[in-house]
Order: C-alpha cells, then sequence, then structure tokens
C-alpha cells in the first residue's frame, strides 16, 4: 500500500496545477516511488508505487488521472493512477513494453508502439484500460523511438535502437490502428526529441546517430524541411513546444561515447529557425520537462543532476531551482495537468 506524505496547506492545493514524477531509472531505488509538485516547485505529496517503474510510459488523460504502462520490472502490467498516485485500476498489456512511446489520441484513446520487449507492435487502451485494437507496426520501433498523436486524429511513429529496430523509417496510422502512410526519414534518428508543431507538423531533432540537425514533417509524412541545430544534442535530450509555439530543446546523455551538449539549451521557431541559446542550472541527460500553466517549463532529474528541478521562463532564463525528494534519474516520467 502507498504511504503518502502530504504537503498541501491550503483547501484543494493539491488539485490544480499537479506535476507528477513516476519511477527512476532501473538501477535507482527511486523506482519505486512517485512525488508531487506545483508550478511553482513546491512540493506537495510522495508516496511508494505499487509497482517499481523505469523505462515506462506515463499518458495523461482527458479526466486527469494518468495511464502508466510497462517499463523494465513490469513490462506486461498497467494502471491507472490519479494525480495523487493512488491506484484506480490494473491490468495487462497485450504485449511486453518496456522503452515504449506512447500518446494520447484526439479520440482519448492511448496508442502505444514499440519498445525493447515487442519492437513490431502496437496497441490501443481506452481510458479505462481496455484493450481496443493491437497489430503488427510497419516497421520495428524499439526504444528510442517516437509516438506523437496528429492534430488529425492519426498517430506518427518515427526512429529507433540501430540494432533492435529501423532509425531511418517513419509511419503514420490511423486512431484504429491502421497503417496510414510510412517513408524514409532525412536523417537516422535514434531518441530524437520529437514534438507536435502549432501548425500539425512534427520536428524531430537530434538523437543518438544525428545530434545535431532537425527535419520537419507533415502530417501526411511530406517532408517540408531539415536544418542544422546550434547545438548537439542526442537521444538524452528532451523538448517542448511552448505556449507561443517555439520549441525549447535542452541536455543530452553526457556517459563515454555520446556526442553531446547535457548543459545546454536552444530555442526554436515552429520553422526550425534559431532563435536563441543559453546553459542549463545543471547538466541533464533522460530529464522529464512540462509547460507549466504559467508559460515556464519545468525540468526535473536525469542521470547527471538526478536529484534536482529548475524552472525556465519561455525565453530561456532561470526563474528558480531546488531539490526532488527522491533522485529521479532517466527513465522516470512527467506529466502536468
Amino acid at each position: 500500500m502507498a504511504v503518502f506524505l502530504s504537503l498541501c496547506v491550503a483547501p484543494f492545493a493539491c488539485l490544480a496545477n499537479n506535476n507528477l514524477l513516476i519511477g527512476s531509472a532501473n538501477f535507482d531505488g527511486s523506482k519505486s516511488t512517485f512525488e508531487k509538485y506545483d508550478d511553482a516547485g513546491n512540493r506537495l505529496l510522495t508516496g511508494n508505487l505499487s509497482v517499481p517503474r523505469s523505462g515506462h510510459t506515463a499518458t495523461l488523460l482527458t479526466n486527469g488521472s494518468i495511464f502508466v504502462a510497462g517499463g523494465s520490472d513490469n513490462p506486461t502490467n498497467w494502471q491507472l493512477l490519479n494525480q495523487n498516485g493512488a491506484v484506480l485500476s490494473s491490468g495487462l498489456l497485450h504485449d511486453q513494453r518496456s522503452g515504449a512511446g506512447a500518446d494520447k489520441l484526439t479520440n482519448g484513446n492511448v496508442f502505444s508502439a514499440g519498445g525493447t520487449n515487442t519492437p513490431g507492435s502496437w496497441e490501443i487502451r481506452s481510458p479505462t484500460g481496455a484493450l481496443g485494437a493491437f497489430a503488427n507496426l510497419h516497421q520495428p520501433h524499439s526504444g528510442g523511438q517516437a509516438v506523437v498523436a496528429l492534430q488529425n486524429g492519426n498517430v506518427w511513429i518515427s526512429g529507433s535502437r540501430q540494432a533492435l529496430g529501423d532509425p531511418t523509417s517513419w509511419e503514420i496510422h490511423n486512431n484504429a490502428g491502421g497503417l496510414v502512410n510510412s517513408g524514409i526519414l532525412a536523417s537516422t534518428r535514434q531518441g530524437s526529441a520529437t514534438v507536435l508543431l502549432t501548425s500539425g507538423n512534427v520536428i524531430l531533432m537530434g538523437g543518438d546517430l544525428d545530434t545535431s540537425s532537425y527535419e520537419i514533417h507533415t502530417q501526411t509524412g511530406t517532408l517540408v524541411s531539415t536544418g542544422t541545430l546550434f547545438n548537439n544534442f542526442n537521444g538524452g535530450a528532451n523538448a517542448v513546444k511552448l505556449n507561443n509555439g517555439n520549441i525549447y530543446i535542452f541536455g543530452s546523455s553526457c556517459c563515454t561515447g555520446f556526442s553531446g551538449s547535457p548543459s545546454t539549451w536552444e530555442i526554436r521557431t515552429a520553422t526550425g529557425a534559431f532563435v536563441s541559446t543559453g546553459s542549463l542550472f545543471n547538466p541533464r541527460g533522460g530529464a522529464g520537462a512540462a509547460v507549466l500553466s504559467t508559460g515556464n517549463v519545468f525540468i526535473t532529474g536525469g542521470d547527471s543532476a538526478s536529484a534536482t528541478w529548475e524552472i525556465r521562463n519561455p525565453s530561456g532564463g532561470l526563474v528558480s531551482q531546488g531539490n526532488l525528494f527522491n533522485t529521479r534519474n532517466a527513465g522516470h516520467t512527467l506529466t502536468h495537468s
């Protein structure tokens, strides 16, 4: 049973502007814990998970609950959690998923695809966790792939780890899982930071196999443009879309053999044009990121600064920074509601 420490001091203070962090790296005991923060970085709640999570997916549903699935310890388990980390329901996935990708479709269902255990399959879950459909992907996508729900109701899947999947391909499926289109990326992408733009296009930035470039595709897969990033961002980078439509990308894996810039960030427009760059308060690899109700960006953990968080404004400037209750290495998730 989860043990909760509540630090909410005002009535209903825990019910809005939630930032819920779940799990950590497979080697970290914090993979069995969660914690919650408000948009100012104040800790509201901590507790224990009933199932350890690392390399899992956490998808925020329309009703505010969170669909948490898979991970290295329990690759076939899914749970619905509320905003206080309590388990609402649970069940088994159709396929094992660790390092998979997932996103909420426009119809409210969750599309999960690939992963190191079953790189060649996808499955759809309803907001209650019920299995809607499952089938095979056009190409295998195993860890490092992107899964992004598109504005037209379809879902984009691209990239992969080179040894276990296809890092050069993309494919689009409809909300029932049917294959709509597929093609080849302009660059080989493993762990690229991939974001849906306000225009409906998709931007892919960096990745372990091409750290210094980006490419933009339409919702149907057509290549719009390519370009060069100011910094190198490998598979440990993360990116979010700001409220003004720009893209904020930051961090990188910093271990031996990886080329990246773990201490930097940069901002790009929706067309890929360079806006600005700067330094993070701490180097980050595999960190969490979410755009807050204030428009700022909340950044959590990562392999190089697993016990810290920082908040950045839409121009990249540091707003505040502090310490997490537990360490959150790469492998944790951050959801904002």
